[in-house]
């Protein structure tokens, strides 16, 4: 056994009885005897437990506020003792004590415990396995682990931290260890409270901001045109898919008397909100009823001239140029349906040329002849006129649909679109769409599209 002398200084004359009750009382190391040398300067000669060295540590416990909360676990109840009270005279931690590991594992099943001091060789539940149980619970809030053991092996130690101890403390237990480590275990667990607590700041955060966007998204869409529209005997449907919850693609079709109709398809440069932002004011621009003023509009002036595809893409090359605040620019391509005549006069600015699939399988494309609106300050837009039959078929349709590409980085390629447009020439036109939808973005696979897919189709009666 270890002999230690240890002097008490009170300001009061020592009594033995005395001693002997406060030992009890704090459940610490039982006493040989008391032997006083002046009331100033009593020497309390103790039989300690083997297991544990002290090195000026404090002995008794003093009040304080509680703490961090700890379950000390040992079948040793000399050491079980030893441990709190140190552990409460340190840092005013809340301690709470078990004599082996079952029992341990019965109180964390109600209790939450941030740091787990146990005792590796326990009957019923040893310490390697009540860490390997609080590791499978995975517990929301973490639980730092040291583990107590005589063990030396590394393969022992391995053992330990494979189950998921964070910390060893050996044994005979040095105090001054035991508080060292103590410490640093109640930084990480505090460090892990506060990254906790900021990942559920953002967490809420990013809630938020993704019901703002799902709530843009919806007031988006819904400046789009209803799916099926039937004017003067000629059907118009389209498809539309953003890459994000935003999108930088809008279209329309809208008559501006009784004999046209507007339709247009445009493509923002760019993702995300800047240009879903720009998207959206080009609908409002664009929108029926654009030519009775600019009162509505904002900052922005009104698009003359509607039924003038030349004119609409020169008034918005003049308001959104590239080298103004906005630094944005977009594909466009405008068209103007005579309902009586099937005249269709259009503008394509950089937009990809739509297919037009004539009744006898013949297929034309009409290639665009100008740049995107807003890359020259002044451009003078080209408008060009062609003669719809019945049983024609138009397809206006994004970039983002040819683009799109596979896992071995391969477009999707034009041919490939228009050869899905072909097999299903004698389908309706919402198969056709919903067919290219699907080819597309099964192409895209494991992935999804990178860019938004817009579509809009006509299909003159027969």
């Amino acid at each position: 056994m270890d002999i230690l002398d240890r002097t008490c200084r009170d300001s009061t004359p020592p009594r033995a009885e005395g001693d002997r009750s406060r030992l009890a009382e704090n459940g610490l190391p039982r006493y040989d005897h008391v032997r006083a040398s002046g009331w100033r300067a009593p020497v309390v000669i103790i039989r300690l437990n083997p297991h544990i060295r002290m090195r000026g540590d404090r002995f008794w416990p003093t009040p304080g506020k509680q703490g961090m909360r700890v379950l000390v676990v040992d079948d040793d109840p000399i050491s079980l003792r030893l441990i709190q009270a140190n552990l409460e005279t340190w840092g005013g931690y809340e301690v709470t004590t078990a004599r082996d590991g079952g029992e341990a594992w019965e109180r964390m099943q109600s209790e939450a415990f941030p740091l787990l001091i146990t005792d590796w060789l326990m009957p019923e539940l040893n310490g390697v396995d009540l860490v390997r149980r609080v590791r499978a619970a995975g517990r929301a809030e973490y639980t730092y682990i040291i583990l107590q053991t005589a063990k030396s092996e590394m393969t022992d130690l391995v053992e330990g931290m494979e189950a998921g101890a964070d910390d060893f403390l050996s044994k005979p237990i040095d105090l001054s260890e035991l508080r060292v480590r103590v410490r640093a275990g109640e930084r990480i667990v505090r460090l892990e409270r506060e990254l906790s607590d900021k990942n559920a700041r953002l967490n809420a955060a990013n809630q938020r901001m993704r019901a703002d966007l799902e709530a843009a998204s919806r007031l988006q869409q819904s400046l789009l045109p209803p799916p099926v529209l039937n004017f003067g005997g000629v059907r118009f449907e389209w498809a539309y898919r953003p890459c994000e919850e935003l999108a930088g693609d809008t279209l329309n079709v809208f008559p501006i008397d009784d004999d046209r109709v507007v339709l247009y398809a445009l493509d923002v440069c760019g993702h995300g909100i800047p240009a879903a932002l720009l998207s959206v004011t080009l609908s409002r621009i664009l929108a029926p009823g654009a030519e009775a003023g600019p009162s509505s509009r904002g900052p922005f002036e009104a698009v003359t001239h509607l039924a003038r595809p030349e004119a609409v893409a020169a008034d918005l090359n003049r308001q959104f140029s590239i080298h103004s605040a906005q630094r944005q620019f977009f594909t466009l391509w405008y068209g103007v349906l005579n309902l009586k005549t099937l005249e269709l006069t259009m503008t394509g600015a950089g937009h990809p040329g739509p297919f037009l699939l004539r009744a006898e399988d013949v297929v034309e494309t009409v290639a665009p002849l100008d740049p995107p609106v807003g890359i020259h300050r002044e451009f003078d837009f080209t408008p060009q006129t062609i003669r719809l039959r019945p049983d024609d078929r138009m397809f206006i349709y994004s970039d983002g649909i040819p683009d799109a590409f596979n896992a071995d980085r391969e477009q999707f390629g034009v041919s490939r679109l228009l050869e899905t447009f072909r097999e299903t020439r004698r389908r309706s036109l919402s198969d056709a769409l919903e067919d290219m939808i699907d080819r597309v973005t099964e192409w895209c696979r494991p992935g999804m599209p990178q860019d938004d897919i817009s579509c809009l189709a006509l299909e003159v009666g027969g």
